[in-house]
């Protein structure tokens, strides 16, 4: 634990399932970083909920690595009640940066992390090759229609593949794009 400007700083080490856990149980923290490893690969998160951060990675194992997580996280002044949302009211898409031979360089990842960052979401540990940089992104769906339409839009056009998620909870030709292009 460290104080900094009179905000309570914690760290903790966990593994995966530990971390799972602790997530679920926890309410009244802001999650600063959460790494693996030796700083590896990061988990991304533009949340303040740890049940979504959970949920994500409960849903979605193989996109989270097995091993040791580091989480320095804040604890807030007042005791919140851990929320719930329900998993299948969530986004995902696939994206990439990319390093070409020439030297140019396709940021699909950057503008899309850049241009979602009013919503809430998690990326999951971005495998990064110094090549590219491959991850999943997993965007909870806004309950404002407009909204909704918005960050389809933004994902369509920067992902390469987007589905949302709905109670069937199966990928379909009905809610997945790939490219920005609907299944036929």
């Amino acid at each position: 634990m460290w104080l900094l400007g009179g905000l309570e700083y914690m760290k903790k080490k966990f593994s995966r399932a530990r971390l799972i856990k602790w997530l679920r149980s926890t309410a009244g923290v802001t999650l600063l970083t959460t790494s693996f490893g030796n700083n590896i690969s990061t988990i991304v998160t533009n949340t303040t909920s740890t049940q979504f951060v959970a949920q994500t990675m409960e849903q979605n194992i193989d996109s989270f690595p097995k091993g040791n997580y580091i989480v320095k996280y804040e604890r807030s002044k007042k005791e919140d009640k851990p929320d719930h949302i329900p998993y299948f009211k969530t986004v995902w898409a696939i994206a990439y940066d990319a390093n070409l031979a020439l030297g140019g360089k396709i940021l699909n990842l950057t503008s899309l992390l850049t241009e979602i960052g009013d919503f809430e979401y998690v990326v999951s540990s971005s495998k990064d090759t110094g090549a590219y940089n491959l991850t999943s992104i997993f965007v909870k769906q806004p309950t404002n229609p407009l909204e909704m339409v918005e960050l389809c839009r933004t994902l369509k056009k920067h992902a390469s593949f987007v589905t949302v998620k709905d109670t069937s909870g199966k990928i379909t030709v009905a809610n997945s794009f790939i490219n920005g292009n609907q299944f036929t």
